[in-house]
């Protein structure tokens, strides 16, 4: 599902790389006056810094200018003898590098920038190049090491405060983990990125976001789905002067139409992308969108127009050694002759548009060029040229492990038979061909392999099975008409929605319009009246600082009681989870452990307790580690606890929870656990059983801790420790730090009594509740 990419690789650019285009009389004037001040400039550093704004700027316009200017901005650099200014040089080099196509390049500079400013400790810098190392070897299908540098970069942006690289960085997370077939980790990571950019009023990156969200369901195949955000991608640029995001969203909203059958629609979206990249004269993309329309207008029947768009993009990819497209472009302009007749001509194509395939460092569609070869020479007649080139159709096919390639081959074997009058062999072949459309639910081709085959049965004297046949398809063809008609109905409803969202934005903008004019007007009415209430307004600003300053020294007062309260409670807690009773205890199974020879158990047990104690004296200052330390503890307090009592534990982790960067209070759940084993399972007479369950609600994370013991009840009534000398604190302790946590909340702890039917007491279940903050 989420292998069929098209042009993944400007999709990421799209995502993380904001280097597009403004417009040129803009761009002109920008230009003059910076190359202006560069030539100009007072000392080599000044002249340096001047001429790489402008090759940024020329990063909008026209790459070849942007080389220009930052090989005179090196030059300055290297004058001044600023090694920082050199470096920051260096990654627009890799910058430039990465939008020419040249990644190894691109990335070996952004390595070379991260040591640098490694060893400066400069943090942002070494952020910004982590971010951009990961989306190059993101562009270049590197998944495992663009995770490893953008996760990093996320991390160290979230640290230092750095929003917008942050949001950038788990937009790009989100792509490789688009690439990697992991959906959960899309919407994850995709999710914190609207959320950066939505709060830095970003609209650039939201549309970049909702260009995203529109490429992903594209691509899962949900095409109504993906309009609305392509849309609203469209809506986030307006004024803006994006001209090369621009044209990726249009060039997508063209594919998008497309796949839904509106190709004059996506024919209009083309032509758009087209404009802008001819803007920013990338000439590879405008060759593959050259390409992309000629194909759209042979959809259309416009073949001269078609034949014009694939020339111009086969002269263009040839032109900068863009094999796999020129490649395309040459055989569409092949299958064009082929249609007309001159199937010598279309030949000499086909050939050499496999001789530039097999030239790409991995060759694309082999396929549609031997079958247009075999095509051709079945047409002109040479039986021999044409079953060679259908076989090696059929092997290109195989390789590829394409079904409707492969029932298209049989389709054509069983088509060359019958020409030849080997109508049993075609039979062989159409039963072949129509299983594979069977498979992929064809209906156009089940359809055309029944018409054949009627055709061999009646060649054959079988007039039954003619006739059989001929019924079979036109069942097909009555299904693929339904098939067509509820798609124009669906393609007709989504274009009506989409026009009532177009017509609703207009109204709202018309509103946020009378509401601006409204404001003035009481804006100015409102300065009409403001010498008379100067005398008001003071005394109300001395009355507000007085109010202000007791506020503040009453909120400083507060936090430091708060202060000392937390740190009470966080001694109580040490001296609940680890009491005297408990050591007591667990040296007593020592002893007794150590009497009855078990001395390799005494061992496990000593070192077991000795890691518990280690443990919670360690933490017991700090207020938050993560969720997996609380889990280890856990684990070695109820180890030992099991050797005592002997009951079963379980410890079960929602799959979605990665523990290890969800932060949580620091032994929290020990005085819990701790009860529900000496109150709940230690009395009970058969095996008991402890289970801890943590689980993602919505923003919280869910805390499940559950015995099968004798219940709070059962408890009471036995009266299980009179001689403990002190009155467990453990669940008051908890609800109290809960309440620090978001004093608001009041139901973030529960506990509930289990009981079965006949209302004897099956155990203790208690829900603790946490808002999850990431370390």
């Amino acid at each position: 599902m989420f292998q069929r990419f098209r042009n993944f690789a400007s999709l990421v650019l799209l995502m993380s790389f904001n280097v597009w285009g403004i417009s040129q009389s803009a761009v002109d004037l920008r230009a003059d006056s910076l190359r202006n001040l560069a030539m100009h400039a007072s000392s080599p550093a000044e002249s340096s810094d001047r001429w790489l704004e402008l090759s940024k700027h020329y990063r909008k316009s026209n790459l070849d200018s942007s080389q220009t200017a930052l090989t005179q901005a090196m030059r300055a650099a290297k004058l001044s003898g600023d090694k920082d200014r050199q470096q920051r040089c260096n990654m627009s080099q890799g910058a430039l590098k990465w939008m020419l196509g040249d990644l190894e390049a691109a990335e070996q500079r952004y390595l070379e920038a991260i040591r640098y400013w490694s060893g400066k400790n400069d943090t942002i810098e070494v952020t910004r190049c982590l971010l951009n190392l990961g989306s190059v070897c993101q562009v270049g299908f590197k998944n495992k090491e663009a995770a490893k540098y953008l996760k990093k970069s996320l991390l160290l942006a979230q640290r230092a405060g750095q929003q917008l690289i942050a949001a950038q960085a788990a937009g790009s997370v989100a792509m490789v983990f688009f690439q990697m077939g992991e959906p959960d980790s899309v919407g994850k990571y995709s999710e914190i990125a609207n959320q950066g950019f939505i709060a830095l009023h970003d609209s650039a990156n939201l549309a970049r976001v909702h260009a995203n969200l529109g490429f992903f369901y594209r691509d899962l195949g949900l095409s109504y789905e993906a309009r609305q955000p392509y849309l609203q991608a469209l809506e986030y640029l307006k004024g803006s002067d994006e001209i090369g995001l621009k044209g990726e969203i249009h060039d997508g909203i063209g594919i998008l139409e497309n796949k839904l059958g509106n190709f004059q629609e996506a024919i209009d979206h083309y032509l758009i992308a087209g404009e802008c990249f001819q803007q920013l004269k990338w000439h590879k993309k405008i060759a593959n969108i050259n390409n992309t329309i000629g194909l759209a207008f042979k959809t259309l029947g416009r073949k001269s127009t078609a034949q014009a768009y694939f020339a111009e993009a086969y002269r263009l990819a040839d032109s900068i050694e863009n094999y796999p497209v020129a490649a395309g472009a040459l055989s569409n302009l092949a299958s064009l002759d082929r249609e007309a007749g001159n199937f010598l001509l279309a030949a000499a194509k086909y050939k050499q548009a496999i001789r530039l395939e097999l030239k790409a460092a991995s060759p694309g569609d082999l396929y549609s060029n031997y079958l247009g070869l075999g095509l051709c020479n079945q047409a002109m007649g040479q039986v021999d040229s044409a079953n060679h080139y259908l076989e090696l159709a059929f092997s290109a096919a195989r390789r590829s492990k394409n079904e409707l390639q492969i029932a298209d081959c049989h389709f054509q074997k069983a088509k060359q038979m019958l020409a030849l009058r080997q109508h049993t062999n075609a039979l062989a072949a159409l039963d072949s061909a129509g299983h594979w459309y069977a498979q992929i639910r064809n209906a156009g081709g089940m359809r055309e392999t029944y018409a054949l085959r009627s055709q061999c049965h009646e060649a054959l004297g079988d007039y039954l099975s003619a006739l059989t046949d001929q019924r079979t398809a036109s069942r097909w063809q009555d299904s693929m008409l339904v098939i067509s008609a509820n798609s124009q109905l669906l393609a007709l409803e989504a274009k009506f929605w989409s026009e009532k969202k177009q017509h609703a934005l207009e109204i709202a903008r018309q509103n946020e319009a009378l509401q601006a004019k409204e404001a003035e007007r009481a804006q100015e009415a409102g300065a009409k009246l403001a010498a008379q209430r100067n005398l008001l307004v003071t005394a109300l600003v001395l009355t507000l600082g007085f109010g202000i300053g007791i506020y503040w020294i009453n909120l400083k007062r507060r936090r430091t009681q708060l202060h000392r309260k937390l740190a009470e409670m966080r001694m109580t807690a040490l001296r609940a989870q680890m009491n005297p009773h408990f050591i007591f205890n667990a040296l007593g199974s020592v002893q007794l452990l150590i009497n009855t020879s078990a001395i390799r158990e005494a061992n496990l047990y000593l070192s077991k307790f000795a890691q518990l104690l280690r443990i919670t004296l360690e933490r017991s200052g700090a207020e938050d580690s993560t969720l997996q330390d609380e889990i280890d503890a856990l684990k070695l307090y109820i180890d030992l606890e099991a050797l005592r009592f002997k009951f079963r534990y379980e410890i079960e982790l929602d799959p979605q929870i990665e523990a290890d960067d969800i932060a949580f209070p620091t032994l929290l759940l020990q005085p819990i656990v701790e009860n529900a084993v000496k109150h709940g399972l230690a009395p009970k007479q058969t095996e008991g059983l402890l289970h801890l369950q943590f689980r993602k609600v919505g923003d919280e994370l869910l805390c499940t801790i559950q015995d099968n013991g004798v219940g709070r009840l059962g408890a009471k009534k036995r009266n299980l420790h009179p001689d403990d000398g002190h009155k467990s604190m453990g669940n008051q302790i908890t609800q109290e730090r809960l309440l620090l946590l978001q004093p608001v909340r009041s139901d973030r702890f529960k506990i509930l009594d289990l009981s079965d039917a006949d209302g004897n007491a099956t155990g203790t279940l208690v829900e603790i509740r946490i808002p999850i903050q990431f370390m």
